[in-house]
This record gives C-alpha cells, sequence and structure tokens, in this order.
C-alpha cells in the first residue's frame, strides 16, 4: 500500500482470528506432505509440482479442501493468476460464478 502523501511503502499487517491461525498451520503441514511426487496438472508440461494451486480459492474451509488443491509448477501456478481464461480452459481454475464455494 502506497501513502498518498509521502509515497512511500506501508506495510499492511492482516490480523487472524485463532482458528484461521489453526487452519493455516494445519494447512501448511498438509501442503508439504500432499505435494510430494506429484507433476504440474498443466498441459503439456514435464516439471513436478512444487506449488498448491486452490482452484476455488481460500476462504474458510476451501483452505483445507483438497478437492479444489491442484498440484503446478511455479510456471504454471503464475500462469493461472495471469491467464484466467486459459486456466480455466485447462481445468485448473473454476467457472465463474462458482469461486468461493465447495459445492461441486
Amino acid at each position: 500500500m502506497m501513502c498518498q502523501n509521502k509515497r512511500r511503502r506501508i506495510d499492511v499487517i492482516r490480523s487472524r482470528t485463532p482458528k484461521r491461525a489453526a487452519q493455516e498451520r494445519l494447512y501448511l503441514k498438509r501442503r508439504k506432505e500432499w505435494i510430494i511426487g506429484k507433476p504440474c496438472a498443466a498441459m503439456p508440461c514435464n516439471e513436478m509440482a512444487e506449488e498448491v494451486h486452490h482452484a476455488r480459492g481460500r476462504i474458510g474451509s476451501l483452505l483445507l479442501d483438497e478437492r479444489f488443491w491442484i498440484p503446478l509448477c511455479q510456471k504454471h501456478h503464475e500462469q493461472v493468476h495471469r491467464q484466467p481464461e486459459w486456466a480455466r480452459t485447462q481445468g485448473l481454475l473454476c467457472e465463474k460464478g462458482k469461486w468461493g464455494s465447495n459445492k461441486l
């Protein structure tokens, strides 16, 4: 965030509830175990996955919902966020209107 008057960067500190902090700790542990040995889901890619993409977001219980986790290499994870329409054609991002929903 930039301060309007002084043109300097101000870091925004996000507060989280104890429940969310516990979810994030659990997520970090589960992600580390889940990603092991998985190839990047983007086609065609011969790299091993390094990151977990959350196809429907990370809000609430979606953070821990492995049904919507997608293993990606760093290059393709960045591409998903830069090119959401491409990601949808690859099945790496949910359809419009389903973001933030855990309903199939």
